[in-house]
């Protein structure tokens, strides 16, 4: 399974990656917005991990621009954020996203078991 994983925290990526890859998976990494859109235009990616406050485009931005695309159709998306808003839950939910995670309540290891049971 490939996975696009847009965070802007590198520190948080590289930590994921290494996390997600030590469990089998390939891991594509976008650091901002307009990377992530890119990247995830060239639809070689099965589970989108993306987190909302990002440089340029934040993630509620690309994930309706993605949904637009129809890039969206058959793949699955989780949020990552330490945003604790109802109204971003709603948004990201009404998008597709199958997940909300708040990133500082779960253990980076948790994000592989998140991923594995989608």
């Amino acid at each position: 399974m490939r996975i696009l994983l847009i965070e802007d925290e590198k520190e948080i990526s590289y930590l994921y990656t290494e996390i997600l890859t030590g469990g089998g998976y390939q891991v594509i990494s976008a650091f901002d917005g307009d990377e992530g859109i890119k990247i995830a235009q060239l639809g070689d990616w099965d589970v989108l991990l993306l987190d909302i406050m990002l440089p340029n485009k934040d993630g509620i931005e690309i994930l309706k621009e993605l949904n637009f695309l129809g890039l969206t159709d058959k793949k699955k998306v989780v949020i990552l954020s330490n945003i604790e808003n109802s109204e971003v839950l709603k948004q990201s939910e009404n998008l597709g996203a199958l997940k909300y995670v708040i990133k500082s309540e779960i253990k980076p290891q948790e994000l592989l078991e998140i991923v594995t049971a989608l």
